[in-house]
């Protein structure tokens, strides 16, 4: 059946309050759940530098490739199992914890600054449930990467430009933008549910729907009419207007 603009402009507008009121109970549920129900997880981050050198210029053909090439190769240095089995040593030493290589990898992210990689620094960072702890952890394994990498002799040094950041605000879950998610995504849901629900629905419904698949000629329209409900007053009852001589005259009606 053909469904203009104007019916669905219609039928949008009629079932915007039940939309409304589905999407604002999902999402009221969805920031209650990600505030009060899921683990939340803390970030700190740090950024070191690759210190580029004259020579490593020179023997370059342009900034972006070695820039890009001193990046890709120092983020595979550091992320690799020997180097993590030395930091998970020095950050049980120092913290007296227990943590494993494999952990301290899983939990850790190095990564270059930019997504095109064309700026010679980039960063690492640490997340666990406590913020406090997330710091310590990354402050060790700065200064375990500055080491690791500078003590390989290699032409370029890093050095550190940002310590590693307490961070204030949980990185997981993302509250808000988890609330307004689920808002648009119920929104868009629901009204696609009732456009979808039209547009297969075959009942003829009015005469346009009977004009619009039949060529027939419409007579007349039988009206969906209910009486309203007999009046009511005190001490009385009004059921009509005519009464017999017997009724009137016992007074139990009046006109």
């Amino acid at each position: 059946m053909d469904i203009s603009f104007e019916r669905l402009i219609s039928l949008f507008l009629n079932k915007l309050k039940f939309i409304l009121l589905v999407s604002i109970i999902v999402s009221l549920g969805t920031y209650v759940y990600s505030n009060n129900f899921l683990d939340k997880k803390y970030t700190s981050s740090s950024t070191v530098l690759i210190a580029m050198n004259s020579e490593t210029m020179q023997n370059s053909s342009t900034e972006l490739t070695v820039t890009k090439n001193l990046v890709d190769n120092y983020i595979k240095t550091l992320y690799t199992e020997n180097f993590f089995s030395l930091a998970a040593n020095e950050v049980n030493r120092v913290l007296n914890t227990n943590y494993t290589s494999s952990q301290l990898k899983s939990a850790t992210t190095i990564k270059a600054s930019s997504a095109e990689k064309s700026s010679s620094d980039f960063n690492l960072s640490y997340t666990s449930g406590d913020p406090e702890l997330s710091q310590k952890v990354l402050v060790i394994i700065t200064d375990c990467a500055l080491s690791y990498v500078n003590d390989k002799g290699f032409p370029n040094k890093l050095m550190r430009i940002d310590d590693p950041t307490y961070p204030s605000n949980p990185s997981f879950p993302k509250v808000k933008s988890n609330t307004l998610y689920a808002f648009l995504i119920v929104f868009v849901a629901s009204t696609c549910f009732f456009y979808f629900r039209e547009i297969f629905d075959n009942r003829i419904k009015n005469v346009r729907d009977i004009s619009g698949e039949y060529d027939l000629f419409i007579l007349g329209v039988i009206p969906d009419f209910v009486s309203p409900k007999p009046k009511r007053t005190k001490g009385y009852h009004t059921y009509s207007n005519s009464y017999s001589k017997e009724e009137s005259k016992n007074g139990k009606f009046e006109e």
